[in-house]
């Protein structure tokens, strides 16, 4: 069995992957695991069973622009999961409860896999890690369906079903005021053994630290209670908070996140395949080798559509204005 890796790796395919997709008649499977989740381990994703049954239909969906990269659905049929009771009733696994395999607790993990003639066993490819947004189960007489609705684990954490975090108390640097919310400070000052800042001769408060960037990732990936992660180291010059992030009200994860991110420029994240949250520099692919080319695309693209637009062009645009020069102190990098 071969698998798809992570996201952060380079991916370069196999002779017997290459061999099987260029294949004209194509043995296609899916396979399905259920997943819980155990933030006290390194590694906490735990299959504990799979989702079995002939697959009606499915539609798999990937967006890199968005923080929730990836999207499932599918209708499995899972008729002999099923049995009647008393000749009324009907009990099944896969009905909506605490105790089954469909609840709001339970994550799964989607392969697609090509039968190789070659190796003469399925190559399966994992195409990612969701957890359930809707589920519904249809019994009659013609069907004993099970319709899922799939969406990346980042709905955990940007409010389509979680991610509110704990809110606290905080002091206004600019107000003075006490609010409640969410802060993440630049800097951290002095405190005697009773909490209270030291302050100098000139009554300005000592600061004992900067905050970086990488560090307040980390601390907010811990509050979330996420353990399989990868932070990408950010350049000496540009690790540090800038200014503080204050978040006022309801403030969910994906929100102090984007915060984060956009400190800088050309920065992501996300969780991949495997259900590990990335958080890295966007790849930009300079000097990189092609790992697939038209030798290989030539032999499985199925269509091709190009559009273009002549519309909308203007021989001459004319900007009204005034240039600022910015001196050194206006601004954090010279690049």
């Amino acid at each position: 069995m071969l698998y798809l890796p992570t996201d952060t790796d380079v991916y370069i395919p196999s002779g017997y992957e290459i061999s099987a997709v260029r294949q004209h008649v194509k043995d296609v499977s899916i396979k399905v695991e259920l997943l819980n989740y155990d933030k006290t381990k390194q590694n906490p994703w735990i299959v504990i069973d799979s989702l079995e049954g002939a697959l009606v239909s499915d539609n798999f969906s990937m967006d890199n622009g968005s923080i929730q990269r990836r999207n499932y659905s599918c209708t499995l049929c899972v008729s002999d999961h099923a049995r009647k009771i008393n000749k009324s009733s009907i009990l099944s696994e896969y009905l909506v409860g605490y105790d089954k395999k469909i609840w709001i607790d339970k994550y799964i993990r989607v392969y697609y896999g090509i039968y190789s003639m070659k190796l003469k066993e399925i190559i399966w490819w994992r195409i990612g890690t969701f957890t359930y947004t809707t589920a519904s189960y249809t019994f009659s007489a013609t069907e004993c369906n099970l319709s899922l609705s799939c969406a990346d684990i980042m709905c955990n954490y940007d409010g389509t079903k979680n991610g509110l975090i704990h809110q606290t108390k905080y002091d206004n640097v600019v107000t003075g005021e006490s609010v409640v919310g969410f802060s993440i400070p630049a800097v951290n000052y002095k405190k005697d053994s009773n909490g209270v800042e030291i302050k100098d001769s000139n009554g300005e408060r000592i600061i004992e630290s900067h905050n970086k960037i990488k560090d307040s990732i980390i601390a907010t990936l811990t509050l979330a209670g996420i353990t399989d992660y990868y932070v990408e180291d950010y350049p000496p010059e540009a690790d540090l908070i800038p200014y503080d992030l204050d978040f006022t009200g309801e403030v969910i994860y994906s929100t102090v996140w984007t915060s984060l991110r956009d400190l800088y420029p050309n920065w992501e994240f996300f969780f991949d395949v495997n259900g590990k949250f990335i958080w890295r520099k966007i790849p930009t692919g300079l000097n990189e080798r092609a790992i697939i080319d038209d030798s290989l695309i030539n032999d499985i693209y199925v269509t091709e559509n190009t559009s273009n637009a002549f519309t909308g062009i203007y021989n001459c645009t004319e900007v009204w204005g005034k240039t600022f020069t910015l001196s050194n102190q206006d601004r954090y990098a010279s690049s």
